[in-house]
């Protein structure tokens, strides 16, 4: 999807998506030999990968690009589904969970060059990469909620300090991270992740208030990573 609902923009509870249902990761161990593709595959976006169950695909991206990942695998609930994307400068998991699964996460290039994008699943999925688009009609407070992994497009923030309330139900961790326009990523809530937070009671909310810092006017991209239910509003 291509934005998290917006009301104003890799078992413990429950089923969880992000527009859709998102189980909580399995416990499953993988054992497969993944199929390559022997050509990189030029990355001109939005760069459409098909594919069916376990693959390795390398791509040529450009450096210092801020990209999203569109992941869609119709899959069955508690079939596995993992993603992570490499290169000699890069390692980072896109998203480990089941099927069926359909979200997007970000991420960021160093160096042009070939990255190789890895999937672990089952049956056919198609990933979209992409660069975020901005969204001049976004103003705060910012309204979210959802459920699962998501990204945001580009919305514009001023500089300074800035309040995020939030509702979570996440029994593996909530993490929240910001990227500005050029693809670094800035911090995340008062300098570190909401996780943690469902130690004595994994199906209680977490309910609280985060200060966040701006560090300069501009656009940044929201990128949420949890298995749970969440709302979120942005002052």
């Amino acid at each position: 999807m291509k934005a998290p609902l917006l009301l104003f923009t890799g078992l413990v509870c429950l089923l969880l998506c992000a527009g859709c249902t998102t189980p909580a990761p399995g416990n499953g161990t993988l054992t497969v030999t993944p199929t390559v593709t022997a050509t990189p595959v030029p990355g001109t976006f939005p760069l459409v990968l098909p594919g069916s169950n376990t693959m390795e695909k390398n791509i040529t991206l450009p450096a210092g690009e801020l990209l999203v990942a569109r992941m869609v695998c119709p899959g069955d609930a508690f079939v596995p589904f993992f993603a992570d994307i490499t290169s000699k400068d890069l390692y980072q998991v896109l998203t480990s969970s089941t099927g069926p699964y359909n979200s997007s996460q970000a991420f960021s290039t160093v160096n042009a060059g070939v990255y190789t994008l890895r999937i672990i699943g089952f049956g056919d999925w198609t990933v979209t990469i992409e660069r975020p688009e901005k969204d001049t009609a976004v103003t705060l407070p910012l309204a979210m909620h959802g459920m699962g992994d998501t990204t945001t497009s580009l919305i514009q923030l001023q500089q300074g300090n800035h309040t995020l309330k939030y509702n979570v139900v996440a029994p593996e961790g909530f993490g929240m991270s910001f990227y500005n326009e050029s693809g670094a990523l800035i911090f995340d809530p008062s300098g570190e992740r909401l996780e943690g937070l469902f130690v004595t009671d994994p199906c209680a909310p977490a309910v609280g208030t985060k200060e966040v810092f701006i560090p300069e006017t501009g656009y940044y991209l929201i990128d949420i990573r949890t298995n749970g239910f969440w709302d979120l509003t942005l002052g």
